[in-house]
């Protein structure tokens, strides 16, 4: 995660710690302590406001949705859990938004017994003396397809994007979720992020011969899925599998397979509009 005045969070996978680096030359970066019982941490997003979200791991099974404030000053609070639903061991978060005119910041992703989960949440956060205080949530985004769904980003209207029954899905603040159209032979797919324009890029995919196609997509309106790999010059084997973030100048970031960059062929690409 990155936030517009540069900090920036993540995790370290060999020690199970959430990070926070103040600034992208911080070669020191804070460990994020996880919730009270809990061992392990990772951190995976962070707003202007100095939010910051992630996990909090302990036994084996259990992923309990965490936050933490950090102030300009550069102090980190207590954690405070994010509550899954009644029974429900596990949640994940995966995105939060900017703080409204009151001060309220949504935060979307998903509880369940399964990564990415099986129900897309909401929680809505406020910060209060310098601590994550909790307005609201866990709430059901809702699932119309039935199964599992999750929730992987939000824009500043409140507009949520995800996949549900492994099928994107874009639920417009104040509408119901409805599955975006898919491109050409998608057999599943997912929806990755939404700037503030409504523009949602993600992935889709299909079967050829026996092997997995997997294509990164953008959607101008839910009806218009774009393979974004026709847009650019690629040489033979190359492609864009998956794209994850998009801002609102238009940049989008993602994953592509590059086989004579790397030794496995996974690559991050940032796409930037043409000019």
């Amino acid at each position: 995660g990155l936030n517009n005045v540069s900090q920036l969070v993540g995790y370290d996978e060999l020690n199970a710690e959430a990070l926070l680096w103040s600034s992208p030359v911080d070669t020191n970066p804070e460990v994020l302590a996880p919730l009270p019982g809990f061992s392990m941490a990772s951190a995976v997003d962070i707003n202007d406001a100095g939010l910051i979200i992630g996990e909090s791991f302990g036994a084996v099974g259990t992923s309990v949705a965490t936050a933490w404030v950090v102030t300009p000053a550069g102090d980190v609070s207590l954690p405070v859990e994010l509550p899954s639903p009644a029974g429900d061991p596990r949640a994940w978060v995966y995105a939060l938004d900017e703080a409204d005119s009151d001060g309220l910041i949504q935060i979307v992703g998903a509880s369940g017994q399964s990564n990415p989960g099986s129900t897309a949440l909401r929680w809505e956060v406020g910060i209060v003396a310098e601590q994550p205080a909790l307005v609201s949530g866990p709430t059901d985004i809702g699932s119309p397809e039935g199964g599992v769904s999750a929730a992987y980003g939000i824009n500043f209207l409140g507009d949520v994007v995800g996949e549900t029954g492994n099928w994107p899905f874009v639920k417009f603040a104040g509408q119901v979720m409805q599955p975006l159209a898919g491109i050409r032979k998608a057999t599943y797919g997912y929806a990755n992020e939404i700037n503030n324009a409504g523009i949602i890029v993600g992935d889709q995919g299909y079967l050829s011969r026996g092997r997995a196609i997997s294509k990164a997509v953008i959607w101008t309106t839910p009806s218009s899925p774009h393979e974004l790999e026709k847009d650019v010059d690629l040489a033979r084997g190359e492609s864009l599998v998956a794209a994850s973030q998009i801002n609102d100048a238009g940049y989008i970031a993602g994953l592509g397979f590059f086989p004579a960059i790397s030794e496995n062929g996974n690559v991050g690409f940032l796409l930037l509009p043409a000019p």
